[in-house]
């Protein structure tokens, strides 16, 4: 019996990214994105000088993409 644990690893991850595409790559994580506005507050005067910030999940990077450029 196949568990639908390896149903979804074998073939139905990248089918829901196929038909999901578009709307992900139109995604904008911007300043009213809860999380970016938190990440914000807690860069809050940092400048830079060898410090790191770690985003563990499930994603395409993009709210890091957000910081980086408008931070």
């Amino acid at each position: 019996m196949t568990s639908q644990k390896d149903i979804f690893l074998k073939s139905e991850a990248d089918a829901w990214f196929e038909r999901n595409h578009q709307a992900i790559k139109a995604r904008d994580f911007n300043i009213r994105s809860p999380i970016v506005t938190e990440l914000q507050c807690c860069l809050e005067g940092y400048t830079g000088g060898g410090q790191s910030l770690l985003e563990i999940g499930c994603g395409e990077a993009k709210r890091l993409d957000y910081i980086k450029k408008n931070h």
